[in-house]
């Protein structure tokens, strides 16, 4: 196996036990984080805490239900994988968990236990395999949904077959590192789906979904990464309408067109390195203008909009 540059292998991506792959270096530094050899810095943790409190404050005076989701790090979920890895610990419950009141326990979702399997993970990807998705899932809507979602999982794991796959940290070799693992082939229910479509762009990118068949009528609003992003067909088993908005932020200014039932704020474990306060954002719409980005929304993404976000609102 050769990596496509000397160093890539050593300082982006290590290579574990059973042919597992883990992201090691890159922009965030992740085996330095889960080592304990950096930390956060202050700001961050207070950050964190400080947009945590806000957003809980806000949905619960407005009425919606709110969950904060922090997706474990692979390396820490499989750190058994890793010869190096006995002092590798969460970064969140190294630096950032606290003793939490009921409303915080309910709130912030940790779901480690539910990943700390190889299957949960594919090889060669940073992100969860189906299967890890499913367990995610589970946490997620068993205390929203505790009557529907046995049903919505049933849904989910009916989608599932066995392919061969190269992942985020298999295609940084070369040749391409690939895979067989199960993967979801379809949704588990019809859904209409459609991305504002931001071109070579993370920040910004709004994702509509329309699930006519869903097991409640409820709307979904989103604040989140690639991983919430991979959840949308399961959750859309769950939700009728789901407006996924690709921020490290919580964007206020939105709330009030979308109207949801249920707000969700998602982050990969090794974000926790740099958080923001929300009071920095800029506007969710002006995304693309800042960063210079166009825009090539999918054929139903106009449609969707219409059917979704109220324009009156938007406004105020």
């Amino acid at each position: 196996m050769h990596s496509k540059t000397n160093s890539l292998a050593v300082d982006v991506v290590y290579k574990g036990d059973e042919g597992f792959l883990f992201l090691a270096g890159g922009a965030h530094g992740v085996f330095d984080l889960v080592d304990g050899k950096r930390a956060p810095t202050s700001t961050s943790l207070n950050s964190f805490w400080s947009n945590y409190k806000a957003r809980s404050a806000f949905t619960n005076s407005k009425g919606y239900r709110f969950r904060t989701v922090i997706f474990p790090e692979k390396s820490v979920a499989l750190k058994h994988l890793i010869p190096t890895g006995e002092n590798f610990e969460s970064i969140y419950q190294r630096f950032y968990k606290r003793d939490l009141k009921p409303r915080g326990r309910r709130e912030i979702i940790y779901p480690l236990s539910a990943v700390q399997r190889e299957e949960a993970f594919s090889k060669t990807d940073s992100h969860n395999s189906a299967k890890g998705y499913t367990s995610i899932f589970k946490e997620i809507a068993s205390g929203l949904f505790p009557k529907k979602t046995a049903k919505a999982v049933e849904l989910i794991e009916a989608t599932y077959e066995v392919c061969n796959v190269s992942g985020d940290l298999g295609g940084k070799f070369s040749p391409a590192i690939s895979e067989s693992l199960p993967i979801f082939i379809r949704p588990p229910l019809p859904i209409e789906l459609a991305s504002n479509g931001i071109v070579h762009g993370n920040s910004g990118v709004l994702v509509l979904v329309n699930s006519k068949n869903s097991l409640s009528n409820k709307t979904l609003l989103i604040f989140g990464d690639s991983f919430f992003r991979a959840m949308l067909p399961l959750l859309a088993t769950c939700y009728r309408k789901i407006v996924f908005c690709r921020t490290p932020f919580f964007h206020y200014e939105l709330v009030n067109a979308v109207a949801p039932d249920d707000i969700f704020c998602g982050i990969a474990e090794r974000y926790l390195s740099r958080c923001q306060l929300d009071s920095s954002r800029p506007h969710f719409l002006s995304f693309p203008y800042l960063s210079g980005r166009a825009t090539k929304p999918d054929p139903k993404f106009g449609e969707l909009w219409s059917k979704t976000i109220d324009m009156e609102k938007l406004l105020e």
